[in-house]
């Protein structure tokens, strides 16, 4: 398996809890055919990076300072972090330290992919991940 490419200001939480699975000392949460699909990472204020298929090519609509299409939205409250896709909220997390980061929710659907999760399960096409541990992995979840 090939090394995914990570953008180079890309600094990784210590501790994601992804829909009530814990991924420690990791990278990339979720990867599809060899690309990070979303990335949550260090900065002044919790950077973020999601990217797409779109047609044959994947690219990031949202990086940090950067939005690839107005249709994309991320809106901060305090600590919380939500990130939409017009009215489709794809991702909303919490802070709760400077190493740690709570996902609970997660909804990949609007791009064809199913990857989504509530607070306690993530559920990949039809598995569910719930109360897991991954703890020096590269990434998370690799689908594809």
């Amino acid at each position: 398996m090939e090394e995914i490419l990570l953008p180079q200001d890309y600094e990784p939480f210590h501790e994601l809890v992804i829909c009530g699975n814990s991924f420690v000392n990791g990278k990339v949460p979720i990867s599809v055919d060899g690309h990070a699909v979303f990335l949550l990472g260090k900065g002044d204020e919790v950077k973020v990076w999601l990217q797409v298929l779109t047609g044959k090519e994947w690219r990031y609509e949202i990086a940090p300072d950067q939005l690839g299409d107005t249709a994309y939205k991320v809106r901060r409250s305090g600590n919380s972090i939500f990130v939409y896709f017009g009215h489709h909220l794809i991702l909303r997390a919490e802070q709760i330290s400077n190493d740690k980061v709570i996902i609970d929710h997660l909804d990949l659907t609007i791009f064809g992919l199913t990857i989504h999760g509530d607070p306690t399960t993530l559920w990949v096409g039809r598995t569910e991940v719930s109360g897991n541990s991954f703890d020096g992995v590269s990434t998370m979840v690799n689908v594809g």
